[in-house]
């Protein structure tokens, strides 16, 4: 068995209290934001290298370069959350990453314009009540990395395939 799947027994077997378990969210900050940072890491890492497959996988069916997406990094090191775009045609995809909130923006390009991005989907840490992190989006819902990355990828394909589309498709929860 895993190790980490156990620290939990151990801590509570330590307590000699039945209200550990509760009681343990707000007893140790340190170890919450440190949980969460990780899990930001690794989920964020995660999405960054689906997005490259697909990117890959999508190019490589592309009859001629104009229809390709291209990605970018900004923001990043090796040492800090990753941050990127995709780009295909009049369309921007925005990847930010920031401790706990992973956020899929996507704007269309326009000559001379100023162009709001709109959210497409938000993952929000949050930690259980075993000290495990999940992932919620706006509206407190389970959501996951495959989720926000199959919801923002679609839309970066329909938006920029169709240079006059005015609503672009936003995940609800």
């Amino acid at each position: 068995m895993d190790h980490v799947e156990l620290e939990w027994i151990k801590s509570l077997a330590r307590s000699n209290r039945m209200d550990y378990i509760d009681a343990y969210r707000g007893k140790d900050n340190k170890k919450a934001a440190e949980l969460i940072h990780l899990s930001t890491l690794k989920e964020g890492n995660y999405i960054r290298k689906k997005f490259e497959l697909y990117v890959k996988f999508h190019n490589s069916y592309q009859p001629k370069e104009s229809g390709n997406i291209r990605i970018f990094d900004f923001d990043s090191d090796s040492d800090s959350y990753p941050n990127f775009m995709l780009f295909r045609s009049i369309s921007k995809l925005v990847c930010k990453t920031n401790t706990g909130i992973i956020s899929l923006y996507l704007e269309k390009i326009k000559e001379k314009m100023k162009v709001q991005p709109i959210l497409i989907h938000k993952m929000i840490a949050s930690l259980g009540p075993f000290n495990e992190v999940v992932w919620l989006d706006n509206e407190r819902h389970r959501t996951s990395a495959e989720i926000a990355i199959k919801i923002a990828f679609n839309s970066l394909i329909k938006n920029s395939r169709n240079p006059n589309r005015k609503n672009i498709p936003v995940y609800n929860g």
